[in-house]
């Protein structure tokens, strides 16, 4: 299914992500970035990677580093994957209310899980 193609592209991008970003970029020290997830369009044109920054603090300092390595990190991606079109990158913060309905979704699953089990 499209659907499966697309969550193992979102994937593989997610994780070369942040490959790149441990090896590749430098943070200030005690700041930790992590890649939370990347969502490709239908088209395959434009990826935005969600990122969370530890301490909340240095969030804007830690995406403008990102925007600045743009061009790097475009271009290292664009080697790794073997992919007809890779994804122009685009960086985000993740936000509480994405938290919030991920939260949500994972105690659905886990709540039909369960009732399957009855």
């Amino acid at each position: 299914m499209a659907s499966e193609r697309m969550d193992r592209v979102n994937e593989l991008i997610r994780q070369q992500v942040g490959l790149l970003l441990a090896r590749e970029v430098e943070f200030p020290p005690n700041i930790i970035v992590t890649v939370m997830r990347a969502k490709t369009d239908a088209d395959l044109k434009k990826a935005r990677i969600t990122i969370s920054v530890i301490p909340k603090t240095h969030e804007k300092g830690c995406l403008a580093t990102l925007r600045k390595r743009l061009p790097f990190l475009q271009h290292e991606l664009n080697g790794r994957l073997e992919m007809k079109f890779v994804p122009e990158l685009r960086f985000a913060i993740e936000r509480e209310d994405e938290k919030l309905s991920e939260l949500d979704e994972i105690e659905h699953l886990l709540d039909r899980i369960k009732n399957q089990e009855l």
